[in-house]
């Protein structure tokens, strides 16, 4: 039963690719996920193929019906651990990474937290898939990290430095995320080498 499962849900899942992707083949967003994950899928497990599948949907479906089409980007700024600033069609555009919340610069881990996402993004080239704007004008979204199978913001939870932003993180991903940051808890990793680590979002109002 377990075969058939997975067999059923890759085949669906495909499905959904292709159907997200017809009529937009241009779109070099979706044109990067689609040939990174034709090329990564055969080397997987089973297990790993599906989770895989089900992340690029979903980053297609975002992509898709989301706050706007999907668009690669040179990274040009870091503001924080959670928000940076890309070169979008001759201008810089402020992006708050989505469902995440790193610690304040003055915060324990602030200045740490940035750090991380300088060493991953910056000066590189990403793909950025809105979610959302926020009431500052940000675009809120996801930053595909590239030549890997991950996003920024999934990346920067399991290393540690940011809590899920559970008020926002409502994506259908999001309970995993919480299970990165449970083990990265469980394990010391990061900010959480701190025993009483304050949220971000108490933080500020203090």
């Amino acid at each position: 039963m377990e075969s058939a499962d997975i067999i059923f849900n890759e085949r669906n899942i495909t499905f959904l690719l292709l159907f997200l992707l017809k009529g937009k083949a241009s779109d070099p967003g979706l044109a990067f996920s689609f040939s990174f994950l034709h090329g990564i899928i055969p080397d997987m497990n089973r297990r790993t193929q599906i989770q895989s599948f089900l992340g690029i949907a979903l980053l297609l479906i975002a992509s898709a019906c989301g706050a706007g089409d999907s668009y690669n980007a040179n990274v040009v700024g870091i503001s924080d651990g959670d928000t940076i600033k890309v070169l979008h069609k001759g201008k810089q555009v402020k992006i708050r990474l989505y469902g995440i919340d790193t610690p304040e610069r003055r915060q324990a881990f602030g200045k740490k937290a940035k750090q991380f996402t300088s060493q991953k993004v910056f000066r590189k080239t990403v793909q950025i898939i809105p979610m959302d704007t926020d009431r500052y004008g940000r675009t809120v979204a996801l930053v595909q990290l590239p030549d890997e199978s991950v996003t920024l913001n999934e990346a920067i939870v399991r290393n540690g430095f940011a809590w899920v932003y559970r008020k926002y993180c409502t994506a259908d991903f999001c309970p995993n995320w919480l299970e990165y940051e449970r083990k990265a808890r469980s394990v010391g990793r990061g900010l959480w080498k701190d025993p009483d680590p304050i949220p971000p979002w108490e933080y500020r109002r203090r």
